[in-house]
This record gives structure tokens, C-alpha cells and sequence, in this order.
């Protein structure tokens, strides 16, 4: 999977510290909204929580998850998952766990980069501060 950098992760009220592209396979890491969440976890003194280098990183770990979901592991997740939607008889359907792919997104994120702080908190402090005006 290639990673490309680039600016312009603020958009229309929302902030993306990276996506993955899937036809191209190529994820983009936006420097302007590391450089943002970086700012957040140093206002809420997380800085040694929280070095940029790590932030990087889980940006980059979170979106390998989504290009390994695309590719094959989703069903396997969803699988492992188990959730059921209807049961016809001997008949499963089984069905699919809204968010779990994302959980499993960050909780990787959080193991892959070293993080001192979890990725969704650092979610939930960056949501807070775009709430709040900044």
C-alpha cells in the first residue's frame, strides 16, 4: 500500500487525518489535521502521549485496517462477529455489526503506533474542540 501526504484534511465541518483510497490502494495522510490533533493533545498536556511520529503512525495503521477489510478480512470479521439477523429455521442470515470495523480500526491504530492515548479518545478531544470553535 503506497502513502502519499499531502494538506486539506479540513473540509465542510469535519476532519480527516488520513484516507484510504481502495481503487488506487493508496492512503493519504493529511499533515494540516495531524498538525491539528497534535495541537489538541498538547492543550490537553497528552504531548508525551501523543508525539507526532505515533499520531502518524496510527493514521497510517487505522487505514491498512480498511484496505484489509476491503480486501477479504470484513467477511472474516463479520464472521468471527457472529451476529445474526434472522434465523429461518435452520436458516442463519447472518448480519452486519455497525462501527465494528472502525473499532477494530482504532484499537489496531492504538497497538500499532504506540500511542500513549487511545485513538478514540483523541477522537472524541478533536470532536470536542470542532464543537467548540477551533
Amino acid at each position: 500500500m503506497r502513502v502519499t501526504e499531502a494538506d486539506g484534511g479540513r473540509r465542510d465541518g469535519e476532519v480527516l487525518l488520513a484516507e484510504y483510497h481502495a481503487r488506487r490502494g493508496v492512503v493519504t495522510v493529511y499533515r494540516d489535521s495531524l498538525a491539528l490533533l497534535r495541537r489538541i493533545a498538547v492543550r490537553h498536556g497528552w504531548d508525551a502521549d501523543v508525539p507526532a511520529e505515533a499520531l502518524r503512525a496510527a493514521a497510517v495503521a487505522h487505514e491498512l485496517v480498511h484496505h484489509r477489510l476491503h480486501h477479504g478480512a470484513g467477511r472474516e470479521l463479520n464472521r468471527r462477529l457472529g451476529h445474526t439477523a434472522m434465523r429461518l429455521g435452520r436458516f442463519r442470515v447472518p448480519g452486519h455489526v455497525a462501527g465494528a470495523d472502525e473499532l477494530v480500526a482504532h484499537r489496531f491504530a492504538h497497538r500499532r503506533s504506540g500511542l500513549g492515548k487511545s485513538p478514540l479518545l483523541l477522537t472524541a478531544a478533536l470532536a470536542a474542540s470542532l464543537r467548540a470553535g477551533d
